[in-house]
């Protein structure tokens, strides 16, 4: 070998620090590629937002390695998703009229239930037992 490193975008090396390349991909990478990729700090390269949202990756791997912590998201994420499709203000559900919808929260939190606890799930939105 001539004692030259091969170049690589910088797109890869961001995709590869992420965990989206295919293992078929790095693994054919030199070792020693690899531990630099990984290694290598890039916020000079797309700065400190980029840096933050690396970050923020960590933390959703994680969320998604546990089962329990997966499944409380699902529930908090279908509750906020029912609250926006009605077009309705979590803080302001008491002086919601429409029955159908106060019904159709209410269905929903108990389902969603399953996956955490009731409580835990009203203080997330900011609600209460008495909301409801």
């Amino acid at each position: 070998m001539s004692g030259k490193r091969l170049v690589y975008h910088t797109d890869f090396k961001l995709a590869l620090q992420c965990g989206r390349v295919p293992a078929t991909l790095v693994v054919r990478l030199p070792r020693s590629t690899r531990h630099r990729f990984r290694t290598t700090d890039y916020t000079t390269v797309v700065g400190a937002k980029y840096s933050k949202l690396l970050g923020q990756v960590d933390v959703l791997k994680q969320i998604a390695a546990s089962r329990v912590l997966l499944g409380f998201c699902q529930a908090f994420l279908r509750m906020a998703s029912l609250l926006r499709s009605l077009a309705v203000n979590p803080f302001r559900l008491r002086r919601l009229k429409n029955v159908e919808q106060r019904a159709a929260i209410a269905r929903r939190l108990v389902n969603a239930g399953r996956f955490a606890p009731l409580g835990t799930l009203l203080a997330c939105l900011g609600m209460s037992y008495r909301t409801l």
